[in-house]
């Protein structure tokens, strides 16, 4: 659905009790909002080596309209020129996770006795 993203219409908009709804701004093309059942959000979204790529900016409420839309021109930016930008985000989520974190995290997800936790702990 297409819609003028300012403040009083991005009020009126609910969450979505079903699918998510998608709401594309009329000013900037691949700008727009999807509301769900947990959350609204500010996205950006574009075609990327033939591929649909959509990603998110900031909840609704933590931006204005504006500094949203700031945003979502940089991103849209990087993307005409071919950058996928959720590609490089997880790029930087994952160097930005130390080993000890990872191990840390494993540890807490997987249930393992505590002779194999041992053992682990006497390799690293």
């Amino acid at each position: 659905m297409k819609l003028k993203l300012n403040k009083s219409n991005i009020d009126k908009i609910k969450y979505s009790k079903e699918k998510p709804v998608f709401y594309y701004d009329v000013d900037l093309i691949g700008f727009g909002i999807k509301a769900s059942a947990t959350r609204i959000v500010y996205f950006v979204e574009d075609q990327i080596n033939g591929r649909t790529i959509r990603k998110n900016i900031a909840p609704v409420g933590t931006l204005t309209p504006d500094e949203a839309r700031k945003q979502a021109k940089v991103l849209l930016g990087e993307m005409a020129k071919g950058v996928d930008v959720v590609a490089v985000a997880k790029k930087e989520k994952i160097k930005s996770v130390t080993l000890s974190e990872a191990y840390e995290e494993f540890k807490r997800v997987k249930q393992l006795r505590a002779s194999t936790i041992t053992g682990y702990n006497t390799a690293i």
